[in-house]
């Protein structure tokens, strides 16, 4: 959990992930940000380097509201699902294995995973009666 990881994770996601990234989450953590820092900091502070790709790249960097633990928890409990079906159950030779098991399951989860928050539908289907209700959110 330091700087460069945080920064290193994010070049690799977005240079993988098949959409346009335009806004990311994180908590308050120094690997993502100085905000819990700023009142010790002085003007000529540089900016953080996870800051810095971001602003690079044109993705929004928001931070989760400070002593909001539910939030972090909704993050935990996704990347639990994730690892309890990948990394935890399957060993990977290399990291395309892990890259093409990832997006099998990223696959289901969206597309044929039916969820209770959404009364038993998937997320696709969720988006699907969402786009039908108001297309202009689009």
């Amino acid at each position: 959990m330091t700087q460069k990881n945080a920064r290193l994770f994010l070049e690799n996601l977005n240079a993988d992930f098949p959409f346009k990234i335009h806004t990311i989450l994180t908590d308050n953590g120094a690997q993502f940000t100085y905000a819990l820092l700023v009142e010790r900091l002085r003007p000529e502070t540089k900016i953080h380097i996870f800051d810095q790709y971001c602003q690079s790249e044109g993705i929004e960097h928001r931070l989760t509201k400070f002593r909001h633990p539910w939030t972090n928890g909704q993050v935990e409990v996704m990347n639990r699902v994730i690892k309890a079906h990948t990394t935890r159950r399957y060993f990977y030779e290399n990291v395309e294995e892990l890259k093409k098991h990832l997006m099998a399951f990223i696959l289901f989860y969206n597309f044929q995973r039916p969820l209770r928050a959404f009364k038993f539908k998937t997320p696709y289907e969720k988006i699907l009666e969402i786009y039908e209700r108001n297309e202009t959110l689009f």
